[in-house]
């Protein structure tokens, strides 16, 4: 249902935002939007295996954190980045 869908697409919208965000800035800061855009998008990719295959099976396998961890290195290469 909708309630299922609803925080992907306020999630997905927060990625475009950071890439409009990116698209209109001309210094450094471009690239820190973008991966933080990056890492939105990541987040959202295992968030949306989750939302779609994993939630309703009885054992969740521990891989599906994968798309999670590849998030949280591209928004601390953000925070870092110069």
């Amino acid at each position: 249902g909708f309630g299922r869908a609803a925080h992907l697409i306020i999630s997905f919208a927060a990625a475009g935002i950071c890439v409009a965000g990116a698209l209109r800035r001309r210094d450094g800061t471009r690239v820190a939007w973008l991966v933080v855009a990056l890492g939105i998008v990541a987040w959202n990719a295992g968030d949306t295996y989750w939302t779609t295959v994993l939630i309703d099976q009885a054992e969740i396998p521990v891989p599906s954190s994968s798309w999670r961890s590849a998030s949280a290195n591209a928004r601390w290469a953000a925070l870092v980045a110069p």
